[in-house]
């Protein structure tokens, strides 16, 4: 193996096939195929059997008060008074890997009063373990005594607070790190996670051993 690799020149540089590529534009934050909610572009090159896939899904419009400070939309607010801005978007898990990474993320503005029904906690919080509707194992340690699963959820605004329960039984809170190390008995269990401004996520799980 080491006999063909001496015979490459070793610059690392390979021919593009040109006949297979032409350019396009892609977003520059998702990498992916520009759409029509993409304002930052560049050029590249596009395999030519991928042109017209992987466009980009986490640009969209959002709708705003008049003052473009609060997220509207027409059953909550009148459409004349609206502004609209393109936003990119990452569900709350990729958004929170995401921004350990960059500073240039920047959240979805806050509902405008009067109009949180029209939206959902989703948008905001979303569990990392367990899944809704997963089925889920604590150990036992090795010394016989009931291990712990450690919960996690992630949430676009850094600085939130979350509010923990299960089964109607408050758990705690937890800020900036979401996570809870629990030992739920065997069986089917609901979990309520509630932030700072009364948004809920609700996880159903099943522990099958434990």
């Amino acid at each position: 193996m080491f006999d063909i690799f001496s015979l490459l020149d070793g610059s690392g540089n390979f021919e593009q096939p040109a006949d297979l590529m032409q350019t396009g534009l892609i977003c520059t934050k998702s990498g992916q195929k520009a759409g029509a909610f993409c304002d930052d572009t560049r050029q590249a090159f596009l395999p030519k059997e991928r042109h017209s896939a992987n466009i980009c899904q986490f640009h969209q419009i959002v709708h705003l008060d008049e003052d473009g400070e609060f997220r509207v939309n027409s059953g909550c607010y009148p459409v004349t008074s609206m502004k609209h801005k393109n936003w990119f978007v990452l569900p709350p898990v990729e958004a929170w890997y995401y921004k350990s990474w960059t500073s240039d993320y920047k959240n979805l503005p806050e509902i405008y009063p009067g109009c949180k029904e029209f939206f959902l906690a989703n948008e905001y919080m979303e569990p990392i373990y367990p899944k809704h509707r997963s089925r889920i194992y604590v150990p036992i340690e090795l010394d016989g005594s009931p291990g712990k699963a450690i919960f996690e959820v992630a949430h676009q605004n850094k600085n939130a607070s979350l509010y923990w329960h299960m089964d109607e039984q408050y758990l705690g809170k937890t800020t900036n790190n979401h996570q809870m190390d629990l030992h739920p008995l065997k069986g089917n269990h609901r979990l309520k996670i509630v932030d700072d401004k009364g948004r809920e996520l609700e996880i159903i799980f099943e522990v099958i051993s434990g």
